[in-house]
């Protein structure tokens, strides 16, 4: 804090004026699949809808998380409206886990099927290519 105030008073207003002005321009004109691209490379917002386009049958109930960031375990805290827990290898079987996009090999190196991250989205959802292929769909009567 101390820093930053030293910095920005001894810097002419017109400098900070500008800087504040060309970043809101920015932020304004990133529009459509520019923020989309952003969005999914630096927020968990769009992994559960990504999971859900590529598993017919997944289900956020049976979700885990591995190695995420605390910011990204909130997030997905909230999107899901629930805490997800922490997955431990080893010490349970997980259906689906979501991880940092980095550890993909690790969690394939564990008997995880994580799709191709060619987008290079910030969070994956990889499922347990142990189970069988569908779960019960609690969504309808059985």
């Amino acid at each position: 804090g101390g820093f930053a105030s030293f910095i920005l008073r001894n810097l002419p207003r017109t400098v900070v004026v500008n800087a504040f002005a060309f970043i809101v321009v920015v932020a304004l004109t990133l529009g459509g699949n520019a923020r989309a691209v952003l969005d999914e490379r630096l927020s968990v917002r769009s992994a559960p809808m990504t999971a859900a386009m590529i598993w017919k049958e997944y289900s956020p109930e049976h979700s885990t998380t591995y190695k995420l960031r605390r910011s990204f375990q909130y997030g997905l805290n909230f999107y899901l409206h629930r805490e997800i827990s922490e997955w431990s290898p080893g010490k349970s079987s997980p259906v689906w886990v979501y991880a940092p996009g980095g550890e993909i090999q690790e969690l394939r190196n564990r008997g995880l099927n994580c799709p191709f991250n060619a987008l290079r989205y910030a969070v994956i959802v990889c499922k347990d290519s142990s189970l069988p292929g569908t779960l019960p769909d609690r969504r309808q009567p059985h």
